[in-house]
């Protein structure tokens, strides 16, 4: 944080790895102090009994997607790297980050939001190519923030919500366009599971497929 705050010496950092600090699932931050000379596991082992791993409590998906919104947020033009930590990539890429494949610095967790990066990639690949470049955290869209994320952006059409265990999502913005295609796609599966017509007016709600974890993308126009 101090290089990055520093206006000379941030000119020469392009990418932010946070796999040495991440916020615990109770939202405490576990940073290993600067400036002194010692092993990354050694601070795990001090601070989580686990000797010469580097394995420490999982964090959930919303205290991933904090730490990297923090980071995308203040430094809008710099890439974020991250190991998942047992969130798994979902919030990660929703965040404006990008997950380390097959990189966690915690145990397997298994719960009904996690996606694989197999899944991620194809999703990206598939659908968003063209477009994730162009795309940051977008706020206010939705309404439930904590439980509804959102990326868009100026220069696409496209706008990718991630709904999380609740039945419908709910424009609180108006969109662009009056009108758009919207792809129901499965993280389990990153197959589309549903298509519908949705307007593009504030107060407009949107009924899920089920309560589980959806991807939503709205393109203008698609006929996909």
């Amino acid at each position: 944080d101090t290089i990055l705050n520093d206006p000379v010496r941030s000119r020469q950092v392009a990418v932010i790895d946070t796999r040495y600090w991440y916020y615990l699932a109770d939202g405490t931050l576990f940073a290993p102090e600067a400036g002194r000379n010692r092993a990354y596991r050694d601070y795990y082992t001090a601070q989580f009994g686990e000797p010469y791993t580097n394995n420490g409590p999982v964090t959930t998906p919303q205290q991933m997607y904090r730490l990297i919104r923090e980071y995308r947020d203040r430094y809008p033009k710099v890439v974020i790297l991250a190991s998942e930590n047992g969130a798994g990539p979902i919030p990660i890429l929703m965040g404006g980050g990008i997950a380390q494949s097959g990189t966690r610095n915690g145990p397997e967790t298994h719960t009904e939001e996690l996606s694989t990066d197999a899944i991620i990639d194809r999703l990206v690949h598939e659908y968003l190519s063209a477009d994730l470049m162009k795309m940051h955290p977008v706020d206010g869209l939705t309404a439930d923030p904590a439980h509804t994320w959102v990326l868009a952006g100026e220069a696409t059409d496209a706008v990718l919500i991630y709904s999380r265990a609740q039945s419908e999502v709910v424009l609180t913005k108006a969109l662009p366009h009056a009108n758009y295609r919207g792809s129901w796609i499965d993280p389990a599966t990153g197959e589309v599971k549903k298509t519908v017509t949705i307007a593009g007016a504030p107060g407009t709600p949107i009924d899920k497929p089920d309560s589980r974890g959806w991807f939503l993308l709205l393109r203008a126009g698609d006929s996909r």
